[in-house]
């Protein structure tokens, strides 16, 4: 198969499967030999993961066609037996401090060249909250207002400033240089001059930043300048994407 792996395995063992570069596969799909017989042993598979999993979704594939997806295959990892499992039997175990599929290739309760489809679902019934879920002020903040900021005093050169999620602010000026600018609230560019946003790494990471609306366009001028040095200490934001100078959009712009 074009751009697919082709390795052996022995029936009857069990095989703990994963990538070098520790990635987490969204979607799989396996194909046992068809000289695979229903008397012969299985071969089990444990695919080891880092990130959430909250369910898994394994059915066969057939004529590029997946059907008759199971949620919750297996309550027990000790059904899985090489000698009587069928192929596609799976076990998932998502606890902080496992976190494992076990999946069961067979020649048992399969049709000629039937693939084995395999979707990760990071989540679907017992998904987080969303990033910038929280109980808003019912007040207004301006960026001009030291009143309004912790401590009574504005951002100055070389500060990091966090918007809470709770705050919902009208920049109305200039800020001054901002080092590392994270947005968890709802930042809103007021229309009534030119503004520049001048920071090192911002991060709009479970709020927003908005200037001017479909109905209302933005008339003035709004840039932002990302500044920095090459060699400066990166900002991370997950552990394979990091660096300098960097405008991070998880929320909304």
């Amino acid at each position: 198969m074009k751009y697919s792996y082709s390795l052996p395995y022995l029936t009857d063992r069990v095989y703990d499967i994963w990538w070098g570069s520790h990635i987490d596969f969204k979607h799989l799909a396996m194909v046992t030999s068809h000289l695979y017989q229903p008397t012969d042993k299985a071969t089990i598979f444990k695919f080891k993961y880092i990130d959430n999993r909250e369910l898994y979704e394994i059915g066969p594939l057939r004529g590029g066609k997946p059907f008759n997806y199971s949620l919750i295959k297996l309550a027990n990892s000790d059904y899985l037996d090489a000698n009587t499992c069928g192929n596609g039997d799976y076990y998932h175990n998502n606890a902080d401090d496992v976190r494992v599929l076990h999946l069961c290739a067979s020649g048992k309760n399969r049709s000629l060249f039937e693939y084995i489809d395999v979707n990760a679902i990071y989540c679907r019934y017992l998904c987080p909250a969303p990033p910038g879920t929280c109980t808003k002020e019912k007040t207004l903040r301006l960026w001009s207002n030291v009143t309004q900021w912790p401590n009574g005093a504005l951002p100055v050169d070389g500060n990091n400033v966090t918007i809470p999620c709770e705050w919902t602010v009208i920049m109305d000026m200039n800020p001054a240089r901002i080092a590392y600018f994270e947005i968890n609230g709802d930042v809103i560019i007021q229309d009534t001059q030119d503004i520049t946003i001048v920071a090192e790494n911002i991060w709009i990471k479970g709020g927003s930043l908005k200037a001017g609306t479909s109905s209302t366009p933005f008339t003035h001028q709004f840039k932002i300048q990302l500044n920095g040095n090459q060699n400066a200490t990166g900002f991370t934001v997950s552990p394979d994407l990091t660096g300098n100078k960097m405008l991070v959009n998880t929320g909304r712009l």
